[in-house]
């Protein structure tokens, strides 16, 4: 997590050392990304650098946590537009991520994090595992909104765990799209039928 003095920044500040994350782990993978490329292109020093963030996993595990929240909140509107129906919220949203990840500045970075499927589970798991103020607000708030009345009594009492499990199958269908090429009606078709095969399973 950031630390406090991160948090005491000037958005400005924040902002431009965000967006230099932001590139240099859309030019390359965690692992050969550089803190150098990145404090140079913040303009700030590696000291402080450090005064915000651990190491570059630190930092790339709050990237993935925005994005997580990003994805939570649009979930949140899909939901009102299904009318609290998750299934239909998610098919909601695969489209809308599959056009964020097209049509964004940012595609480098979504192909960097699903370039191959041991990176793709181990940043899945810094994904869901930080922990960030925003989550438990989110959360409560999606299960107020899911319409609990279609669901399993097992899946209503595992909410959070069907959450997850949903964003989980459709970001692994967006990954072929992404990184291979495949044909999106195909891909949708695939994904559809792995909503059917979990719908049999939470719903009543």
């Amino acid at each position: 997590m950031p630390t406090k003095t991160y948090w005491n920044l000037p958005e400005g500040k924040k902002e431009k050392l965000i967006a230099a994350a932001k590139k240099e782990f859309g030019r390359v993978l965690l692992k050969d990304a550089s803190i150098n490329r990145i404090i140079k292109d913040a303009n700030i020093s590696r000291g402080s650098f450090y005064m915000y963030f651990s190491d570059k996993d630190d930092l790339y595990a709050y990237l993935l946590s925005q994005y997580r929240i990003n994805g939570l909140q649009m979930l949140l509107e899909c939901l009102h537009r299904s009318k609290g129906d998750i299934i239909e919220a998610y098919k909601d949203l695969y489209t809308i991520f599959l056009e964020k990840c097209f049509n964004t500045k940012e595609k480098n970075f979504f192909q960097n994090i699903f370039l191959n499927t041991n990176l793709y589970i181990e940043n899945k798991a810094k994904f869901f595992s930080l922990v960030i103020p925003e989550d438990d607000k989110l959360f409560y708030e999606l299960s107020l909104v899911i319409d609990m009345k279609k669901l399993s009594k097992n899946a209503q009492e595992n909410i959070c765990d069907v959450v997850i499990l949903l964003f989980d199958i459709t970001m692994k269908n967006i990954i072929p799209v992404i990184l291979m090429d495949s044909d999106k009606e195909e891909a949708y078709h695939h994904f559809i039928k792995s909503l059917q095969l979990i719908e049999g399973g939470i719903y009543k």
